[in-house]
C-alpha cells in the first residue's frame, strides 16, 4: 500500500516538470516578488507545495513570458476550481483520449479557443446546479 503523502508527491510529480519561483523569475526576467504578484493576479499559476514555497509548471513560460492566454484560462477555471492544483491537473490533462497532448501543449501551440470552450465546459458541469 502506498503512503498517502508518497501517493500525493507522485500526483504533483505527474503535473511537472515543475521549476523553482527564482527558475521561474529568472527566466521572465523578472523578481520573486513580481512572480508572486502574477501568482496573486492569476497570470501564471503557482503551486504551493509542502515546503510552503511556489513551484511552477514549467509549460507554462513560453518566449520569456506567460503562455499567451494563461491568464484567461485560469480566469474562467478559477470559477469552479478554487485550488492551484486542481486547475494544474487540468491544464497537465491529456487533450485527446489515446494521444500524448496535454492541455498545455495546445495551449502553446495557440489552440486558445478551444481550451476556453472546454474550460468553460468543465467550470460549468462543477458549478451547475
Amino acid at each position: 500500500m502506498i503512503a498517502p503523502a508518497d501517493e500525493a508527491a507522485a500526483y504533483y510529480a505527474s503535473l511537472g516538470p515543475w521549476i523553482t519561483a527564482k527558475t521561474a523569475a529568472k527566466y521572465c526576467n523578472i523578481s520573486e516578488l513580481e512572480l508572486l504578484n502574477w501568482t496573486e493576479d492569476s497570470r501564471v499559476l503557482g503551486v504551493k507545495f509542502s515546503d510552503g514555497r511556489y513551484y511552477y509548471q514549467s509549460r507554462q513560460f513560453q518566449n520569456g513570458a506567460p503562455v499567451v492566454g494563461l491568464d484567461r484560462i485560469l480566469a474562467v477555471l478559477s470559477q469552479a476550481f478554487k485550488a492551484p492544483e486542481t486547475m494544474a491537473g487540468w491544464l497537465a490533462g491529456r487533450a485527446y483520449i489515446g494521444m500524448d497532448v496535454t492541455r498545455w501543449d495546445l495551449l502553446r501551440l495557440g489552440d486558445l479557443e478551444l481550451l476556453l470552450d472546454w474550460a468553460q465546459d468543465d467550470a460549468d458541469s462543477v458549478t451547475r446546479p
